[in-house]
């Protein structure tokens, strides 16, 4: 069915439990994860679903939508933070009736790909969603170059080592919050590399048995 209009109201309500749930990731990341039910677990992947579909349309107007772009931009890098090193979490992602959450992530407008503070916190979630799973890097590949991430952790590993370039340190320090220096050197070699064949008769990130 269609996607109701997010209210205002819903929205500051949506941003204020997401830093919540953000800061609870950031404090420790393994018990966020390792979320009680299969039913909360279900629950995060449909209101990220949700929040993605229904912000589209503020998204591509046109217009100046902070409060969206935030909320977007918060949504964004609790995903990363719940897929990251989690293959679980990663699939549940990446499977489903399409569009997926991570299709819908790469098919976020320009800006989040372009724009400083925007690719900071989509490309690592990207990189987190993605990493060591080639289902999820197949539905990565219909909308994106994988080469385009090779090339964002090849510049990370760069700006963490520029002397006295503050800006730079600052990104990569930021970007190690949700994608940690740790991953980068695996991350750079997963996406520099050719992707690997399909199964033979193996199903696919996007074809969740229903």
């Amino acid at each position: 069915g269609a996607v109701g209009e997010v209210s205002d109201e819903a929205l500051g309500l949506a941003m204020a439990a997401l830093r919540v749930l953000n800061g609870a990731a950031s404090a420790d990341l393994r018990l966020a994860q390792d979320l009680p039910t299969d039913d909360l677990r279900l629950t995060l992947y449909h209101v990220a679903d949700w929040l993605l579909s229904a912000l589209a349309p503020r998204l591509a107007s046109g217009k100046p939508d902070k409060a969206a772009e935030q909320c977007v931009l918060l949504l964004v890098r609790l995903l990363g933070l719940f897929a990251l090193a989690c293959p679980a979490h990663q699939q549940r992602l990446g499977c489903g009736r399409p569009p997926t959450v991570l299709a819908r992530l790469c098919a976020l407008p320009l800006r989040f790909f372009s724009e400083g503070g925007h690719r900071a916190v989509l490309m690592p979630a990207l990189v987190a969603i993605t990493l060591d799973n080639d289902a999820n890097r197949r539905v990565l590949q219909m909308e994106l170059s994988p080469g385009m991430l090779a090339t964002f952790v090849q510049q990370l590993q760069l700006d963490s080592r520029s002397d006295g370039a503050e800006p730079a340190q600052r990104r990569a320090a930021q970007v190690s919050t949700v994608l940690p220096v740790e991953f980068w050197r695996p991350a750079l070699a997963f996406y520099s590399e050719p992707p690997q064949p399909r199964a033979r008769g193996g199903g696919d990130a996007g074809e969740e048995t229903r």
